[in-house]
């Protein structure tokens, strides 16, 4: 590879110039450190949806047990299944444990 000389002024530094340049460990750092960054941000997403639906669900639960007369009658409500999404059992489940 040839080597670009520090002090010359046309030498670009865009991010894909400054890769193909680079040494074989500083081009596996930075793949690695790219697929880290790709991990990181699936698992971010993953986390927010899963909060997202935790909390959906946990205003439903709230709004049937501030309609609820008494605890029978929100162990009644809470027994029939809804649609919800896969490993969900969230607040609601807790609230079933809690009421036995």
């Amino acid at each position: 590879m040839a080597e670009a000389n520090v002090n010359d002024p046309t030498a670009s530094l865009s991010i894909v110039a400054l890769f193909v340049n680079a040494d074989v460990v500083v081009k596996g750092v930075l793949v690695l450190l790219l697929a880290a960054s790709v991990w990181s941000w699936a698992v971010i997403i993953d986390k927010l949806w899963r909060l997202g639906s935790v909390s959906r669900s946990a205003r439903g639960h709230e709004a049937r047990a501030a309609a609820a007369q008494s605890a029978q009658e929100l162990l009644a409500t809470e027994a029939r299944p809804e649609p919800r999404a896969p490993g969900s059992g969230g607040i609601a489940s807790s609230g079933r444990c809690g009421l036995r």
